[in-house]
Formats: structure tokens, sequence, C-alpha cells
């Protein structure tokens, strides 16, 4: 069995969040047709995950920050937190 995983990040992401999932969808398979050929709308199961919606983790379950997010994210990253 094999899998392919990818995750959307950054500004991206939450363009991308507000969106419905079925043009989520629509999107990551013809980016996937575009660049593996038309074989890719071909799969057996498609999953996506909002890991910023996720209650316990708060984002995706990877600690590396792609380009831009630092400067995108910058006045949130400086507000207090906790009392």
């Amino acid at each position: 069995m094999l899998a392919l995983v990818g995750f959307i990040a950054g500004q991206q992401a939450s363009q991308w969040s507000s969106k419905e999932s079925g043009e989520r969808r629509e999107a990551v398979l013809s980016s996937l047709v575009k660049y593996l050929g038309p074989e890719a709308r071909s799969f057996i199961h498609y999953e996506e995950k909002d890991w910023a919606k996720e209650d316990y983790s708060g984002g995706c379950p990877v600690n590396v920050m792609a380009p831009g997010l630092l400067t995108y994210y910058h006045p949130s990253l400086r507000k207090p937190c906790g009392r």
C-alpha cells in the first residue's frame, strides 16, 4: 500500500481553510494531475484534515516553519498569552 501526504502551510493554509472541502479537493487533484499525470485521478481514498482546528495540537504535526510564516504571523506571535 502506498500513500501520498501533503500539507498546505502559511498564508495559503489560511486562505484554503475558509473554502469548501470539495473546492479544496478539486484543487489538490488538479495539482496532482498537473505534476504526476492523469493517473493521479485514479485514487482509492482522499482524506483531509485542518490541523489548525485540531483541539489538542492547535496546528500541523510538524515543527518546521515554511518561508514567510514569521512575517505573516508576526502580529499574533507578539501578543501576550495567558494571564
